[in-house]
């Protein structure tokens, strides 16, 4: 886990303590790079610094991992970070990490969210509209974490199964076209009743309650 106390700030800090220092040969990247100007800095080690600078003591490496979860923090707070080749990286899309009861009980529920994580079948369709429309909003009712939250919430949003686990039959998943991308209120009301609710009826809800606050 990285602590959300470090800011762009602290992280510019640590590039100028990185640039009169230097990095331990331990700390040296291997995938990626930030970059700054004509200069490149393995990002992990530039976090473990920014906290330093922010706390006065460095944050462990083993605190928090490499990739996805560095340099999302880093892109949301507005910093360039690249792989070895060049080529840019973006924000990655976060799986939600939630085992909140549905009301079809929770072993159902836990074997829903295995087949989902399993096949990787949400992070795919995730990252598949983001390369598509730039952004990650809700299938139902449009609500997007990273307008809502700023930078903790890029790259955020829930996968949902359109098919009931229990018609799965013991199959994973394999197709982006079973999933949608909703956010959490959406994904419970979803789950609420047994059969569960069609998007199809979902919008229809959302658009009727908006028609209705509108002519209020």
């Amino acid at each position: 886990m990285i602590p959300d106390s470090i800011d762009s700030s602290h992280i510019r800090s640590a590039l100028k303590v990185i640039d009169t220092k230097g990095v331990p040969s331990a700390r040296r990247s291997t995938r990626y790079d930030l970059i700054q100007g004509n200069k490149k800095y393995p990002p992990k080690y530039v976090i473990s610094v920014a906290y330093r600078v922010q706390s006065g003591k460095e944050w462990p490496a083993s605190n928090f991992t490499g990739g996805d979860q560095s340099n999302n923090f880093l892109i949301a707070r507005g910093f360039r970070v690249v792989r070895k080749d060049g080529s840019p990286v973006g924000i990655t899309p976060t799986m939600e990490n939630d085992e909140s009861v549905f009301q079809e009980g929770r072993a159902l529920y836990r074997k829903h969210r295995k087949l989902e994580r399993d096949s990787r079948i949400g992070r795919l369709a995730k990252d598949t509209r983001i390369k598509k429309v730039g952004k990650l909003s809700c299938d139902a009712c449009g609500f997007s974490f990273e307008r809502a939250y700023g930078p903790r919430g890029a790259g955020f949003i829930e996968a949902h199964h359109t098919i009931p686990v229990s018609e799965l039959r013991g199959k994973k998943a394999t197709r982006v076209s079973y999933i949608v991308l909703v956010c959490a209120n959406c994904h419970r009301i979803l789950h609420r009743t047994r059969p569960w609710l069609g998007m199809a009826e979902l919008r229809k809800i959302v658009n009727s309650r908006r028609r209705g606050r509108t002519r209020a």
